[in-house]
């Protein structure tokens, strides 16, 4: 427990507010994208601009930071404008639903 607190305290001392908010939003997008909510574009987008900035500022990831503006950013509007627009009559709608136990141990 002891080198477990250690490590807790070694990471989070190297951490910036950018990482964790970066962190935060892209799980809150996760999150919303499960509960099928148009609003987790938003936060994909949110996120995928911090993460661009610490791979451009921070970390010096160039090319990283490229996959985020010229990949992911442009893929939370379009993401949007999808869902938004939608098909009018929903016949291609998929539910989220969760695997079964004998699919879950084929994936494990």
């Amino acid at each position: 427990m002891e080198a477990f607190r250690i490590l807790w305290n070694t990471v989070a001392a190297e951490l910036k507010p950018v990482e964790v908010a970066a962190a935060v939003t892209s799980l809150l997008c996760v999150y919303l994208t499960i509960k099928n909510n148009i609003w987790n574009w938003m936060w994909g987008l949110i996120g995928s601009v911090l993460y661009g900035y610490i791979f451009f500022r921070v970390s010096h990831l160039y090319a990283n930071a490229a996959l985020q503006a010229l990949y992911f950013v442009p893929m939370q509007f379009l993401g949007f404008w999808v869902w938004w627009r939608g098909n009018p009559d929903k016949a291609d709608a998929l539910p989220v639903t969760a695997l079964s136990n004998p699919r879950r141990a084929a994936w494990v």
